[in-house]
């Protein structure tokens, strides 16, 4: 959404972009292998709700399921307990 705000992105597929940017690009930019909904990847997630990547990026839901390392670690906006000691 920052980006979006930024650099003024308003279409949809500008968003598309900018949501590539912090997630598939930005794991490239990072180094991580086996990025991505695949088996055999970390299993890092974000799940809104929402109908388009535009509605994602733009709307900011919140947040119903966050997985990082294969762990929930947060639920409906709340972070669990467990995960906030790590």
């Amino acid at each position: 959404m920052l980006l979006g705000m930024r650099y003024n992105l308003r279409r949809d597929d500008e968003l598309e972009v900018a949501l590539d940017t912090v997630t598939h690009a930005g794991a490239r930019g990072c180094g991580f292998e086996a990025y991505g909904l695949d088996a055999g990847c970390r299993a890092d997630l974000v799940l809104v709700d929402a109908q388009t990547v535009a509605q994602a990026v733009v709307a900011r839901p919140v947040r119903r399921l966050v997985v990082a390392g294969g762990r929930v670690v947060a639920r409906n906006g709340v972070l669990h307990a467990e995960a906030a000691s790590l």
